[in-house]
């Protein structure tokens, strides 16, 4: 089965809607992946930035907050492009882990540097503020947005005002690369904080709230989205991870997993993985409380390339 007929193959098995709000383009046409948002993208950013220390590698895969590569490394070797490479290094990709959209400042303090209009300038300085307008443009942001408005504060109120704060800021980043010249952007939603093992330390309703907060960004980018692409004729596509994820959870052994419930990875000071070899990690949906095994990964790729703009 080739790469898009398996990618094919998993949207349809999970159940998962394609919402584009342009036609797709040719693959073949795009010349580079360019990677901005968070810890499901990183590919080495935080890690170096932090003297190889978070995340901790090994257990972590070097510089990735998984087990393995995660899903734009897979994207790009599946459209037969340069691998997404850390910042740090000279490469296309951007993403830190722990980003947020910069909407409000972060718990005790202020937007960080690595937030996403830092992502966004750093990247303008890299191209002289003119972006190749064949390049994918994928984004993975928002999350991080979510837990510090609900730890911030038990009120639904408060939450949904910085819920929809984080999807206007996103947007504004996205509006960035369209005004710098970037076409084609694939930008992912946010899976069900809730329905991860880190929500499981939670009470019930603190998972209650982690997934009203995420429900509430995620409408907002979606229409926000929408509504950039009217304004610019941009190409915007959205990837679903919330229901890619979600599809895999209410029928696992579909897709070789055999626990979507648990981290692989044990909660301690020297974490220990569920098994010696990624095989066996693979077998679990979830690396830790809240990033995907490899394997999960793999899916969320196979996804996009169903949802390519």
């Amino acid at each position: 089965m080739s790469t898009i007929s398996k990618s094919l193959f998993v949207a349809a098995t999970l159940g998962v809607a394609i919402l584009p709000y342009a036609a797709p383009a040719q693959a073949a046409g795009y010349t580079a992946l360019y990677a901005f948002g968070d810890s499901l993208s990183d590919t080495g950013n935080a890690w170096l930035g932090s003297g190889q220390k978070t995340p901790l590698s090994p257990p972590y895969a070097a510089g990735r907050f998984s087990n393995g590569p995660v899903w734009v490394e897979d994207v790009a070797r599946s459209l037969g492009l340069a691998q997404p490479t850390a910042r740090a290094l000279g490469g296309s990709n951007f993403a830190v882990g722990g980003a947020s959209t910069g909407a409000a400042p972060r718990p005790g303090g202020k937007p960080a540097p690595s937030d996403l209009p830092g992502q966004v300038t750093n990247f303008g300085k890299s191209v002289a503020n003119i972006a190749p307008p064949d390049g994918l443009y994928t984004l993975t942001i928002g999350a991080n947005d979510v837990k510090f408005a609900v730890n911030a504060s038990p009120d639904p109120a408060v939450q949904r005002t910085a819920a929809l704060a984080a999807a206007d800021a996103a947007a504004v980043a996205m509006n960035k690369l369209v005004a710098m010249g970037a076409r084609h952007l694939l930008v992912a939603n946010v899976p069900d904080l809730g329905q991860a093992p880190g929500g499981g330390f939670l009470s019930p309703l603190g998972r209650a709230a982690l997934t009203a907060a995420v429900n509430i960004y995620n409408a907002r980018l979606a229409s926000g989205m929408a509504l950039l692409a009217t304004a610019t004729g941009a190409s915007i596509s959205l990837l679903d991870v919330q229901g890619t994820l979600s599809g895999v959870v209410a029928a696992p052994q579909r897709l070789g997993f055999e626990n979507v419930t648990q981290s692989c990875l044990s909660k301690a000071a020297v974490p220990v993985p569920c098994a010696p070899t990624r095989a066996g990690q693979n077998l679990y949906l979830y690396w830790d409380g809240g990033h995907p095994t490899s394997h999960g990964h793999a899916v969320i790729a196979a996804q996009a390339l169903t949802q390519l703009p």
